[in-house]
C-alpha cells in the first residue's frame, strides 16, 4: 500500500536532518581539536547558519552559508535585464547558482583553516582540509535540494533546524545572565514565551493581511471577475531577510578577518574586523541596514512587477484604471514598494532593533537575536503549515490517469 504524500515527506526531511546532524559530527581530517577557537563570524551568526558544525570542527563546518550566498546572487543575477541573463533558460540559475557557492566555500574555507591548529603544517595540508570543507558546503546543498524535492519546508529546512537549537540554547543560557534566583529566571522564562507568543502572532498577522489590487481577466467567467485579485501581502518578503542577512553579513565578516591577518599594521583593517560584529555600532547599523534593503529587494523578487505586467499583457488581462504594459508595471512596483517597506520597518523592528541593546555588552548578543530567530521559525513554520495543506488538498483527489 502507497504512504500518504505528506507521511513520504515528512520521512524523507526526517532523513535528511539526520543526515546533516551525524555529518555535524564527523571531524575535519588533519585538524587539532582546541577548546576555543576564534570565530570569523559573529557567534549568533554561526549558530544560525553552520549550527555545532564549526565548534566541532565537521565536515559541515561552512554550513548553509554558501548555498544561501549563492541562491540570492544566482536569484538576482537571473533577474537583471542588465546583464541579460533573464533571458537564459531556468536551468542556468542552478548552475550560476553552484558556481557561486563553490567559489564562497573556497573563500570562506581558506581563511577559515588560517584559524585551525594543523596536524602538520604547510599548504598541502591547508589545501585538503579547504577541500574537505568545500565538499561538506555542496554535501548541505545537496541535502537541501533533496529536500526541496523529495521533503517538507524546502531547501531551508536546514537552516531551520539550526534555528531551533539556537532558540533552545539561548533560553537555557539564559540563567548565566540572571543574577536573582530560581525565581528570577522562571519570570525571565515567561517573559520570553510571552514574547515568542506576541512575536509568532504579529508574525502571522503580517503574512496573511494583504492588499487587493481588482485584476480584470478576460479568460474567466463573468460571476468571477468580481473575485479576481493579485494579492500584496502587509509583508511581501516574509521572514528571507532575516536568513539571508545573516549570510551576507558573513561575507565582509570573512573579509576583513583575512585582511587584518594579512596586514596585521593596518588599523583600518584591524578596526572593521574587530567592529563588523553584532555587539558593536557598526556591526548592528550594517545589519540593520541590510535587513531593511532585503525586504525591500526581495518583495521585488517574490512580485516582480515588470514580468506581472508583461504577464498580464500576454494574456489580455488588466489593472482596471491602468494602461498594460510600462504604466501597470509602474503603479505595482509603487504598491510592493510601499507594502515592502512597511515589511521593512516591521522586520527591523523585530530582528534589528533589539541588538542595540547588545552593543558592548557582547555577553546578551546572543540573547538579543532571539526575536528574530523566533520571527524566521514562525515564518518557516506558516511557509511549511501552508505546503502541508496544499498536499492534504491534493490528495483528496484520484488521479484520472
Amino acid at each position: 500500500m502507497n504512504k500518504h504524500p505528506l507521511i513520504e515527506r515528512m520521512l524523507w526531511s526526517c532523513w535528511i536532518l539526520l543526515i546533516y546532524i551525524f555529518g555535524q559530527e564527523i571531524p575535519l581530517p588533519l585538524v587539532k581539536y582546541q577548546s576555543h577557537i576564534r570565530s570569523v563570524v559573529s557567534e549568533p551568526i554561526r549558530a544560525v547558519i553552520s549550527g555545532s558544525g564549526m565548534s566541532n570542527y565537521s565536515i559541515f563546518a561552512l554550513g548553509i552559508g554558501p548555498m544561501m550566498i549563492g541562491l540570492i546572487v544566482a536569484a538576482f543575477a537571473m533577474q537583471s535585464k542588465v546583464l541579460g541573463l533573464n533571458r537564459l533558460p531556468s536551468k542556468y540559475n542552478d548552475r550560476i547558482q553552484m558556481i557561486i557557492t563553490i567559489l564562497i566555500a573556497l573563500a570562506q574555507a581558506y581563511v577559515s583553516v588560517r584559524n585551525f591548529k594543523l596536524t602538520k603544517p604547510g599548504w598541502e595540508t591547508e589545501w585538503q582540509v579547504i577541500l574537505v570543507m568545500v565538499a561538506g558546503a555542496m554535501m548541505i546543498m545537496w541535502l537541501c535540494n533533496m529536500n526541496a524535492k523529495l521533503g517538507l519546508g524546502g531547501p531551508m529546512m536546514i537552516i531551520m533546524a539550526n534555528v531551533m537549537v539556537s532558540l533552545l540554547r539561548t533560553v537555557y543560557n539564559s540563567r548565566r545572565l540572571i543574577t536573582g534566583g530560581l525565581g528570577t529566571w522562571l519570570i525571565v522564562i515567561i517573559g520570553l514565551v510571552i514574547l515568542v507568543v506576541v512575536i509568532i502572532s504579529i508574525t502571522l498577522l503580517m503574512d496573511r493581511a494583504e492588499y487587493r489590487i481588482p485584476v480584470i481577466r478576460l479568460g474567466i467567467n463573468n460571476q468571477f471577475v468580481d473575485k479576481s485579485y493579485l494579492p500584496v501581502k502587509l509583508s511581501p518578503a516574509g521572514g528571507m531577510p532575516v536568513m539571508f542577512a545573516m549570510a551576507i553579513l558573513s561575507l565582509p565578516q570573512y573579509l576583513f578577518h583575512y585582511l587584518a591577518q594579512a596586514y596585521p599594521h593596518n588599523a583600518t583593517f584591524a578596526w572593521w574586523n574587530d567592529n563588523l560584529v553584532l555587539s558593536k555600532t557598526a556591526g548592528v547599523t550594517t545589519y540593520i541596514i541590510i535587513l531593511f534593503l532585503f525586504s525591500i529587494a526581495f518583495a521585488l523578487m517574490n512580485m516582480d512587477p515588470e514580468q506581472l505586467a508583461e504577464d498580464y499583457q500576454k494574456s489580455g488581462d488588466y489593472i482596471p484604471g491602468f494602461r498594460p504594459g510600462r504604466v501597470t508595471a509602474r503603479y505595482l512596483r509603487g504598491v510592493i514598494v510601499r507594502f515592502s517597506i512597511i515589511g521593512g520597518i516591521f522586520i527591523t523592528l523585530i530582528a534589528g532593533l533589539p541588538l542595540i541593546f547588545a552593543i558592548d555588552r557582547p555577553q546578551y548578543e546572543t540573547l538579543m537575536m532571539f526575536p528574530g530567530n523566533v520571527m524566521m521559525a514562525a515564518s518557516f513554520a506558516i511557509l511549511m503549515l501552508d505546503q502541508i495543506d496544499v498536499i492534504l488538498v491534493h490528495g483528496k483527489y484520484d488521479s484520472i490517469l
